[in-house]
């Protein structure tokens, strides 16, 4: 057993010392944005604030979208009848689009602590900006 464990250790180191080098690591969103648009120490600290604002107002979002989603699924056990779950459904639609609303508001908050010479770095990201900020993927179950 003790000869097992010695093995499987070694492999463990071999496979961790010897694999091929993977990604980079992710950089956040954050850093990205600084180092493409060239933010000098202002811009940084204006840009920390307008994050702060930015996180709390998605934040508020997103408690309004799972409190309406427990009530939504809360009506699966109701015997009820009517269009209940249909105003939901029409209420959580409109906190989604509310969401999206909150993020491009962020980024033209992002856009107005730009410079003229930084316009064309700024518009560059925002063909980047929807990759930036996704979340990591689950891979597919088969």
């Amino acid at each position: 057993m003790a000869i097992g464990l010695l093995v499987s250790n070694l492999i463990l180191v071999a496979f961790i010392f010897f694999r091929p080098p993977g990604h980079p690591p992710h950089k956040e969103p954050r850093e990205v944005i600084i180092e493409k648009l060239n933010f000098n120490e202002t811009q940084i600290a204006e840009y920390d604030v307008l994050i702060g604002v930015h996180q709390n107002d998605v934040r508020e979002n997103e408690k309004e979208i799972i409190r309406r989603k427990n009530e939504l699924y809360g009506t699966l056990a109701s015997t009820a009848k009517g269009n209940y779950s249909d105003s939901l459904m029409n209420e959580l639609g409109k906190l989604q689009s509310a969401m999206e609303q909150i993020h491009y508001s962020h980024f033209k908050d992002i856009r107005d602590l730009c410079t003229d010479a930084q316009m064309p770095a700024f518009d560059e990201l925002t063909g980047e900006l929807a990759s930036l900020f996704k979340f990591p993927m689950k891979p597919e179950r088969k």
